[in-house]
Formats: structure tokens, C-alpha cells, sequence
């Protein structure tokens, strides 16, 4: 499964970064695991043609906008 983590806030996207590879660790076991990219804003994720799965993505505040 592929992964997209979106957040400004680079502690928030590491803490999620290392939750979703614990959970990739667990699903090795069983399954392919997950495949996780990080990205510190919306412009760089959505220039990125690769498809993701699911989007991890928190609110963003009102100065950051998509031009």
C-alpha cells in the first residue's frame, strides 16, 4: 500500500512517519507492508505523479495555499 504524509509541521510528519512504519514493520509479516513518502506541503505532493492508497494530511493553516 502506498502512503502520502502532507504536513507543514516536520515534527508532526516525522511522528507520523515512524507510526506508519511501525505498522509497516507488523504487516511485513503478512503482507508487502507500506510504502510511505513524505511531503512539507501541498504543492510538492500533488507535482508528484505517482498514486497513492492514502493520504495522511492535516488541516492546513490559512497561509497555505495551493497556487
Amino acid at each position: 500500500m502506498h502512503v502520502a504524509v502532507c504536513d507543514d509541521n516536520i515534527a508532526d510528519r516525522k511522528q507520523t512517519e515512524r507510526l506508519l512504519g511501525r505498522e509497516s514493520d507488523r504487516r511485513a509479516k503478512l503482507t508487502e507492508g507500506l510504502f510511505v513518502d513524505s511531503y512539507g506541503n501541498e504543492q510538492s505532493l500533488l507535482t508528484k505523479p505517482m498514486q497513492y492508497d492514502v493520504f495522511f494530511a492535516p488541516k492546513f493553516s490559512r497561509t497555505s495555499r495551493i497556487a
